[in-house]
């Protein structure tokens, strides 16, 4: 009996699980970059960023960057700064991710899920979000 019971609730976890985890980055688009340098911006809903500068962000880059990302699980790693981004995802919904300016790795709020970056694209991830800052920067003199 107890095999059946848990055989039947991991036939039910199992899916609901898997498609938690199932984020289809590559069908996000409209990916703004905002010039926020405070960590209050973590409690922040989306409609504080509208009275930041922004800079729209290439899609196609930021989806190729994504693909080479993994959930991490039951961790939540400490922060040293980081760059606030918005995305539109494929239901019309915004999600604003917090990106760490060093470690490689972002959170999405509306998921409440960490993601790191591969390592061997972890260079070219913070250089783009780097250069993105600087342009905005540029933007504001």
């Amino acid at each position: 009996m107890k095999k059946i019971i848990i055989t039947a609730a991991l036939f039910i976890l199992i899916p609901c699980i898997v498609k938690a985890q199932a984020v289809h980055w590559d069908n996000s688009s409209r990916w703004t970059i905002y010039n926020v340098r405070n960590s209050h911006a973590f409690f922040w809903p989306e409609d504080t960023l509208k009275n930041f500068t922004s800079l729209s962000l290439e899609d196609s880059t930021i989806h190729a960057l994504l693909n080479r990302t993994v959930m991490l699980q039951n961790q939540e790693p400490e922060w040293m700064g980081m760059y606030v981004v918005t995305c539109m995802m494929p239901d019309g919904t915004i999600h604003k991710l917090d990106i760490s300016v060093y470690g490689g790795f972002f959170l999405d709020e509306k998921l409440k899920r960490y993601f790191q970056v591969t390592e061997a694209y972890r260079d070219a991830w913070l250089n783009y979000f780097h250069d993105a800052m600087a342009k905005l920067d540029e933007q504001k003199k």
